[in-house]
Parts: C-alpha cells; sequence; structure tokens
C-alpha cells in the first residue's frame, strides 16, 4: 500500500480523533473508578491525555486535508506498507500483547527491561549502549515517578 503524505494524515488523525472520542466517552468512565475526595482524580491523567490525542487528531486530519487541496508537487513524501514493514508491524504487536500477558507474572521493572531491549533491537539498534541505556534507566525512572512521586502501585 502507498499513500502520499496527505492521505496519511488525513487517516492518521481520523483514527487518532476516534480513539480520543473512544477513551473519553467510553473506555476512561467505565475503568477508572472515581475516588470521592481525591485530588487529582485517578482520570484526571488520562482524560488529559485522550483530551489532547482527539484534539491533536483533528488537527493532523485539517493539515492533511490542507495539503490535499494544494497542488501536488513533485517532492511530496510518500509512504509505503511492503510485506517487510507490515511483519515489522505485526511482530510489534505481538510483542506488545506478550509483554501485557508477562507482566501478569513478572514484575514491571524486569519485564519493561526486556521488553524495551528486543523493540529497540528490532527496530535495528546495534550499539550496545543505546539498546542497554534507555532499557535500564526508563522503567526504574517511571518506577520511581508512580512510586514515589505519585504514590501509585505499580506491578
Amino acid at each position: 500500500m502507498v499513500l502520499n503524505e496527505s492521505k496519511a494524515e488525513k487517516i492518521l488523525g481520523v483514527v487518532f480523533t476516534v480513539l480520543g472520542v473512544l477513551l473519553l466517552a467510553v473506555i476512561i468512565p467505565t475503568q477508572i473508578a472515581y475516588v470521592k475526595n481525591a485530588y487529582p482524580q485517578p482520570r484526571f491523567f488520562p482524560n488529559i491525555i485522550a483530551g489532547l490525542m482527539t484534539v491533536l487528531g483533528i488537527v493532523l486530519f485539517a493539515s492533511g486535508w490542507r495539503k490535499g487541496k494544494a497542488p501536488k508537487q513533485e517532492d511530496e513524501e510518500t509512504y509505503s506498507l511492503g510485506k517487510k514493514e507490515t511483519r515489522l508491524v505485526l511482530l510489534t504487536l505481538g510483542i506488545v500483547i506478550l509483554y501485557v500477558i508477562i507482566l501478569h507474572f513478572i514484575p514491571y521493572i524486569p519485564a519493561t527491561m526486556v521488553f524495551l531491549a528486543v523493540l529497540i533491537t528490532l527496530y535495528g539498534q546495534r550499539n550496545k549502549l543505546k539498546i542497554i541505556l534507555p532499557s535500564v534507566l526508563l522503567p526504574i525512572i517511571i518506577y520511581v515517578g508512580f512510586t514515589y512521586g505519585l504514590q501509585l502501585h505499580m506491578p
């Protein structure tokens, strides 16, 4: 499949807008409890992110619409999704699903370290320092931020 830049932006804009609205209207209200006398509410940050996703999806769609109306240019970017790219997307999806399942049995930090190292390697990085550094530091920083900063329990 080959897409030009304006069509790709319109498609992604619709996807992000629909996902943001779905999060705001259905998923967040049904999956995250309202807690009386709590500040900030457990829904606060998810609502902000979903709202931003919705607004930015609309902006992305409008940008693609505007580019589609402009006269065609020779150097317009095109995107293609061939067999290699499709396989990479499906492999990434499989790894993410496996990661979510593994989180029920292995603690967050080691599971996330392995997950990040596998994805970074899968996408072509071969420099060991650039694989190990983010794979080790990011989960620790996130764990400390959520556990001690926000006082939320991590798996």
